[in-house]
């Protein structure tokens, strides 16, 4: 299986971006170009962005997605994942949620040549990533689904996922997260237009690149004015 199918495709990693929207804190890593978001205690780096948004990528191109997307549209997504990740491991935490190690292990085996696509130098790295994504979102639908069946409601993805979303959010209201102005957009500013700034001016053109940054369907024209290596597919 993938790792949209694992990590329960693009849209499901994106649903931090309207759940939280108004909770993200858009300073918080302005003096730091290197971290791309806060979450509590957590630094998310720009590093591990790219790393799993290249994950992402190919594994989108592998599974033959089209039309091809921009690169700063899946780095979105990738954030969102890691946003996605760190709020799991807090609820995790909180709720001293157990997890099956075997059952790691084999997702985590599944995506061996995913994992063997990225550069030599991100493939260890990817695969922590890729692990504590995993880690935390079984560890969350796990408890999830145990609270529907307690709730008399029917076992079903969709329940669950709710669930999910639900504890997720009453975390992120007891966390500050911040994103470092670069991942500006309307999907994680707190105003939604994008126009936030701390340090420097912001142009009708860079603020139309932030709203691709969320985008899950770049325009057509837009994508293809692109250079290749901000392309993805």
């Amino acid at each position: 299986m993938g790792i949209t199918g694992e990590l329960a495709s693009i849209p499901h990693v994106k649903k931090l971006l309207i759940a939280v929207a108004g909770l993200l804190l858009v300073a918080g890593c302005a003096n730091d170009p290197q971290v791309a978001a806060h979450v509590g205690d957590k630094s998310i780096s720009v590093k591990d962005v790219d790393i799993i948004g290249k994950a992402l990528c190919s594994e989108r191109v592998s599974s033959g997605q089209a039309p091809a997307t921009s690169m700063s549209a899946v780095r979105g997504s990738a954030l969102a994942a890691l946003i996605d990740s760190a709020l799991d491991a807090e609820v995790a935490r909180a709720r001293n949620l157990p997890y099956d190690k075997t059952a790691l292990g084999s997702s985590v085996a599944q995506l061996d040549s995913l994992i063997a696509k990225l550069p030599a130098d991100d493939r260890d790295r990817g695969r922590e990533l890729i692990t504590d994504l995993l880690r935390g979102q079984m560890q969350v639908s796990t408890a999830a689904a145990g609270l529907v069946q307690q709730g008399g409601q029917q076992l079903t993805q969709d329940a669950v996922n709710k669930v999910v979303l639900q504890l997720e959010t009453e975390q992120a209201r007891t966390t500050k997260i911040s994103v470092n102005p670069e991942f500006d957009s309307p999907g994680f500013g707190s105003t939604g237009d994008g126009a936030q700034s701390v340090s420097k001016a912001i142009s009708s053109t860079a603020r139309a690149a932030r709203e691709i940054i969320t985008s899950a369907t770049p325009s057509a024209s837009y994508v293809a004015g692109l250079p290749a290596t901000q392309k993805c597919g």
